[in-house]
């Protein structure tokens, strides 16, 4: 995440930990002040939970590798870096334009140990593939084989052609050993506008009741802003506004 972004992160925040106990919470950013963690881990610690500040400094991010889209910026390659950083076998990654609505216990019982990590088909994309936003990741195996190093030179050598940013380059390097996810842990609400235009029917198809466990709003056409087409802004807008004492206190 980057400090321009510290609404969202704040928000996803909070809806994991309505919904989820006894966390520990790695944030991978260059520019988040260290009062921020300060605050909030002081918070977090109350329930049982762990926020770490992780600032990529000294790790070869390029600032010139193009995510593919003006609403991502180059700080969605952090996630290459978590087995540098995070010492767990097991790693859940979610991008900061999600929500979390329900408890996440049954997602870190799959089984990922003979694969790289378990995903959720794309909902729109180039290629499809796997969407990146949300990653079960077996960060054992990523650390046994160096998979940050081949992600970075695997960039570097498509960084002219990346079509989806990261997302493209995890799909070439580790989509052929994923173990493919019901819909409901990364439910792509936010390509409404675009489903509309491409006459994507059976998006609108899908069911939103219960709600899914993860939704995320994918495309620049995000609930914060002044005006949006897609579905689901006000359950953005009710995490956005619950208040930590009531977050703490459930």
């Amino acid at each position: 995440g980057d400090y321009g972004y510290i609404r969202q992160i704040e928000t996803t925040l909070k809806s994991l930990i309505f919904h989820n106990s006894h966390l520990k919470i790695y944030i991978f950013n260059q520019d988040i002040p260290k009062e921020w963690f300060i605050h909030y881990k002081s918070l977090l610690n109350q329930i049982g939970s762990d926020l770490i500040d992780i600032k990529l400094l000294d790790v070869p991010l390029n600032r010139d590798w193009y995510a593919g889209f003006s609403h991502i910026a180059y700080m969605a390659f952090a996630r290459y870096f978590i087995p540098q950083f995070v010492s767990e076998d097991k790693v859940l990654y979610l991008d900061s334009d999600i929500i979390i609505t329900d408890s996440l216990d049954n997602l870190f019982t799959i089984d990922i140990s003979q694969h790289y990590l378990a995903v959720v088909r794309a909902t729109f994309g180039y290629g499809l593939g796997f969407n990146s936003g949300m990653m079960l990741i077996n960060n054992k195996r990523w650390k046994a084989e160096n998979i940050t190093t081949k992600l970075v030179e695997k960039t570097e050598q498509e960084k002219d052609s990346i079509q989806e940013g990261d997302q493209t380059i995890l799909n070439l390097v580790l989509g052929h050993e994923a173990i493919w996810l019901d819909d409901t842990y990364n439910f792509q609400i936010g390509f409404d506008q675009g489903a509309f235009s491409y006459r994507h029917q059976h998006l609108f198809e899908l069911s939103l009741d219960p709600l899914p466990k993860i939704l995320h709003y994918i495309s620049g056409d995000k609930p914060w802003n002044t005006y949006s087409s897609g579905r689901l802004r006000e359950v953005w807008w009710h995490y956005h506004f619950l208040a930590w004492t009531d977050i703490l206190k459930k």
